[in-house]
């Protein structure tokens, strides 16, 4: 393990690269730097703002790709995590292994917190304002590390991964995530609806978990998603209000599924969700000011 950080250190001196794209100013990558995790290691790409002699400690953000063709260097996770670097956020970019709802996908998402929050002194991120967010899969996924924080289930203790390092959060933003896999399922013909498959689904599910420890969290969901229908988000918007966990419900009238930050198969989304997301993370977890710039 602690070759692993050494390793990790020297990745972060020798291969920060300014972004190519002309799009993308005042943003540095580090691409490829390897985590530990249950499974063995899994890489994430680091997205950092430009410093300066005066900078501060930085928040951080874990952002996870969705399924498909989804990975941490699709154009949607480039697209979030400079932006995200442009306003002060050190973004990481992860792959977490399977692209299906399994432990190694929840358990490789709480060890991507726990290596920014061991590593913070090198990408000076401040350890008490950590979010996550993702896309789908990963927005799944983000709710999980949340939502299972205090549960006995999906833990990396014992496990030897970063041991003593908290893989809490501060914050979810979640983009169009399967909150109840039993509800979602209710209309497959095909899916098995015995009792233990009935219990499996629930224990996968992030509304079996939801309760007052959640942390504040943003929803973005489009009303014509045929992959992830609202109804999805409308009961995790419930489930928060039932537990008086601070939360919003962005919904996308017209847009389907895998829309980013500004459009959904080139249509412009109703919603300014680039203003929206700098709002919530500026409430939550206050962003660099000027005196940090």
């Amino acid at each position: 393990m602690k070759m692993l950080v050494r390793f990790a250190s020297i990745l972060i001196t020798l291969l920060t690269v300014q972004m190519a794209s002309s799009e993308e100013p005042e943003v540095s990558v580090i691409s490829d730097i390897e985590f530990a995790t249950p499974y063995g290691t899994k890489a994430m790409d680091i997205y950092l703002p430009i410093e300066n002699a005066h900078i501060s400690w930085r928040p951080a953000f874990v952002w996870m790709h969705g399924a498909g063709k989804g990975d941490k260097a699709d154009r949607r996770s480039v697209q979030i995590c400079a932006f995200l670097a442009r306003n002060g956020i050190v973004a990481a970019s992860i792959n977490y292994g399977p692209k299906a709802p399994r432990t190694e996908s929840i358990l490789s998402s709480k060890s991507a917190v726990r290596f920014l929050r061991q590593s913070s002194k090198y990408y000076k991120i401040d350890t008490s304002r950590i979010g996550i967010g993702g896309a789908s899969l990963g927005g799944f996924l983000a709710l999980m590390v949340s939502a299972t924080s205090e549960s006995e289930n999906f833990q990396l203790n014992g496990t030897g991964v970063y041991p003593n390092v908290s893989d809490r959060v501060s914050l979810v933003v979640d983009f169009y995530g399967v909150v109840d896999f039993e509800t979602l399922s209710a209309t497959d013909e095909g899916t098995e609806r015995s009792p233990a498959a009935i219990d499996r689904l629930r224990r996968i599910s992030p509304s079996t978990y939801i309760g007052p420890h959640m942390v504040p969290t943003l929803i973005l969901q489009g009303t014509a998603d045929k992959n992830v229908p609202d109804s999805q988000s409308r009961l995790l918007s419930d489930l928060l209000t039932q537990n008086d966990v601070i939360h919003e419900l962005l919904l996308l009238n017209g847009i389907g599924h895998s829309f980013d930050l500004n459009q959904w198969k080139g249509k412009p989304l109703p919603i300014d969700v680039e203003k929206r997301l700098l709002q919530f993370l500026g409430r939550h977890y206050p962003l660099p000011g000027p005196s940090d710039n």
